[in-house]
């Protein structure tokens, strides 16, 4: 099995309006961004979001089971002076569900990965990114 990250596929939290500490979560199912409150999303902001993707290839021929993990060390979104944590990183398909494949040859899967991002008291406004890879793994856990 293989992983690569589908190219433009950033997990991307876009554009907000912070009024108090709170919370943005990107879902990585719907793709879909819910703000806390105090931190609001509004259309007109006119900013990319979205899930990170990747691509999961199976290499060879027969069957086999696997399930995917997330990895990853601690991730934010900084400015040179300024930092928001990103966690509870979640995927979809869910990272606990076991797929089932019976024929490697030319199999794939797209999985998608959404977080929550944390914006603290007084986040000066600017363009946040961060230096940390988020990843995902294969887990083979029956090869037949």
């Amino acid at each position: 099995m293989t992983v690569t990250k589908e190219v433009g596929s950033d997990l991307r939290f876009g554009r907000m309006i912070v009024i108090s500490p709170g919370t943005l979560t990107m879902d990585p199912k719907t793709s879909l961004r819910t703000g806390t409150a105090n931190v609001v999303t509004p259309g007109s902001l006119g900013s990319i979001t979205g899930p990170a993707a990747f691509r999961v290839t199976c290499v060879g021929v027969g069957s086999l089971s696997y399930q995917v993990a997330i990895v990853s060390s601690p991730v934010s979104l900084n400015t040179p002076s300024n930092a928001m944590p990103i966690g509870n990183f979640v995927t979809f398909p869910a990272a606990s569900f076991e797929r089932q494949v019976s024929n490697c040859m030319g199999y794939s899967e797209i999985v998608t990965v959404g977080a929550t991002l944390t914006v603290g008291v007084s986040q000066p406004p600017g363009g946040y990114t961060s230096a940390s890879d988020i990843g995902l793994e294969v887990r083979i856990t029956t090869n037949h």
